[in-house]
């Protein structure tokens, strides 16, 4: 080794940043330090090189100096690597990694020890730990709050729906019977405004899901003649009372059915076409649709919602698709509602994986335009029209299903006497008998007696929030005690984890309130006929087309074998 090396050497040991000793590892004596060792220490150079690190601390010096040697002894003896945390002179906390390592000489082998300052890092370590830990305190208060929203918005819908249930029941039974016509006009009215109700609940609680990551799309094949069909018939009467036209098409042949979830696409275009008859005074509204991209591995199809309305600036065009936002107030004073319409339908077409696009001009109207995929289409009919044979077969089958009467036996636990009544007058009136509990507890004792005595329920319509013994454990119990009979929920939640609870507790099926007449007739027929074995015989049950337009409006979990036939 040249001289030069040897002052190079010595001149970045004197001006190293990190305390340096030198010490001989047999008696610990130090042999040699730097000049950030003797400010560390507060020794000078001369009382260091005179002792070792045992003499040290066996002496009575601060706190802090036998902290170190205590550190730069350990090191030494465990050549390892380690953090220590000294006090400084003056107060407060000395973060260090002390570290040993041999020099090997031709005659003999020392030790280095170095003593590294890391108070800064671990500062800022600490502080990067605290952020973290707020910021995963304010997490959790935010899914907290977020959670009691949502409870919030569920309990609101039981609130609101339940009664619904009531108000719009007796509205169309009374329509039944009035023969005066402002009496009709005036249930009319009632029903229309009750539907509008209802409606401002579901955006509310569709955009919660939202929100919470909990609207999830099911992707089945379906009709989207059918689809364009309800849809026009959803909005006409709305279209028909402001004096619009209304134009349900479609330009050039479709697919006979496609790969979606028709239950988010018929909601999308209902959505998109109630706005569209809100927003219009004079003309009318289209829905158009047309098969796209055919021949490619990837074809869609487009739906055109166009309306001859006040049309948009490009400022509103904007701020549409954000939450509770319409053009302006004058617009919101004069047309009303919640301004989430576009929100939701903006995030179902994204969950259909499709996109929304927007042309419009003010006074001039608007198009919206829907592109999602169909999926595969190998083997699917590509027609013009589905044929009017069909079509009416269909409805034909679906109008006697509800219409026939039926033989059945039936438990009805529910604590409202208002929907007691209207629920039992539904049934009774087809020929239903029906047997009433007003709490869970009662319902589990009825429907365990009727079985036991060898005649049991053909369907328990179970409502889900009783007093005593709630529909969930009423339900659990049941199944408990191996009562196998079909039980339908009914409830005014309708978020997706109160339908996955009823389906989990043991129910067959899951409707929300306000009751649909027609869907719960349909459910108790059809539940009848698959308990006495009859299902296997009914070709309108056996339909598939049919039973794709059961399952859009019932949510099922088959559980038993004549389950699985219907």
């Amino acid at each position: 080794m040249s001289l030069d090396d040897i002052k190079l050497g010595r001149t970045v040991f004197d001006e190293s940043n990190d305390a340096l000793f030198i010490l001989r590892p047999e008696d610990l004596r130090i042999l040699d330090v730097n000049a950030t060792a003797q400010r560390l220490t507060q020794w000078s150079r001369r009382d260091l090189l005179e002792t070792t690190i045992d003499r040290i601390l066996s002496g009575s010096d601060p706190e802090r100096v036998v902290q170190l040697f205590t550190a730069c002894r350990k090191t030494i003896i465990f050549h390892s690597k380690e953090q220590y945390t000294l006090k400084r002179r003056f107060g407060g906390k000395l973060y260090t990694n002390v570290s040993a390592s041999r020099l090997h000489g031709p005659d003999k082998t020392l030790s280095l020890v170095a003593v590294r300052d890391v108070t800064e890092k671990t500062q800022a370590q600490k502080a990067l730990y605290r952020y973290h830990e707020e910021l995963q305190r304010a997490c959790e208060t935010a899914e907290a709050a977020n959670r009691a929203k949502s409870e919030f918005l569920a309990n609101m819908s039981h609130e609101i729906r339940t009664p619904m249930t009531a108000i719009m029941g007796f509205a169309d039974v009374a329509l039944g019977r009035s023969k005066d016509p402002e009496t009709v006009d005036a249930l009319h009215t009632i029903q229309r405004n009750g539907e509008f109700l209802l409606e401002i609940i579901n955006e509310i609680l569709d955009l919660s899901k939202i929100e919470s990551g909990q609207l999830k799309a099911e992707l089945i094949q379906c009709s989207p003649f059918e689809i364009m069909a309800d849809v026009g018939s959803a909005i006409v009467s709305r279209a028909h009372a402001k004096g619009l036209s209304l134009e349900i098409a479609h330009e050039g042949p479709l697919p006979l059915l496609i790969w979606s979830d028709p239950t988010r696409l018929r909601q999308l275009l209902i959505n998109l076409a109630g706005n569209a008859v809100k927003f219009t005074e004079t003309g009318g509204v289209q829905l158009i649709s047309r098969l796209i991209d055919r021949e490619t591995e990837s074809p869609k199809i487009q739906f055109d919602v166009i309306d001859t309305g006040i049309g948009m600036t490009e400022d509103q065009v904007d701020r549409v698709f954000e939450p509770f936002i319409q053009g302006d107030s004058s617009t919101t004073r004069q047309f009303g509602g919640t301004g989430l319409g576009l929100t939701i339908s903006q995030r179902i077409v994204e969950l259909l994986g499709g996109r929304i696009d927007l042309r419009t001009q003010p006074g001039s109207g608007s198009t919206f335009s829907i592109t999602i995929s169909t999926g595969s289409l190998a083997n699917v009919p590509v027609v013009n029209d589905p044929g009017e044979i069909e079509h009416s077969s269909r409805a034909v089958a679906e109008s006697a299903l509800v219409s026939d009467r039926l033989e059945s036996r039936v438990l009805l636990a529910e604590d409202s006497p208002d929907n007691q009544r209207l629920v039992s007058y539904f049934l009774e009136k087809v020929g239903v008998e029906v047997a009433v509990a007003t709490n869970g507890e009662q319902a589990v004792n009825l429907a365990l007696a009727a079985w036991a005595n060898g005649s049991p329920y053909d369907v328990i319509l179970m409502d889900m929030q009783m007093p005593v013994l709630d529909g969930y454990e009423a339900t659990r119990q049941l199944r408990e005690s191996g009562y196998d009979g079909a039980i339908v929920a009914l409830t005014a939640h309708a978020m997706d984890r109160d339908r996955e609870e009823c389906l989990a507790a043991g129910c067959n099926a899951f409707q929300t309130k306000p009751i649909n007449r027609e869907q719960l007739l349909t459910a108790v027929k059809r539940y009848t006929r698959s308990r006495r074995g009859t299902i296997a015989t009914d070709q309108q049950l056996l339909d598939p087309d049919f039973a794709q337009r059961v399952r859009t409006t019932e949510t099922e979990v088959p559980r038993h074998s004549d389950d699985e036939q219907s």
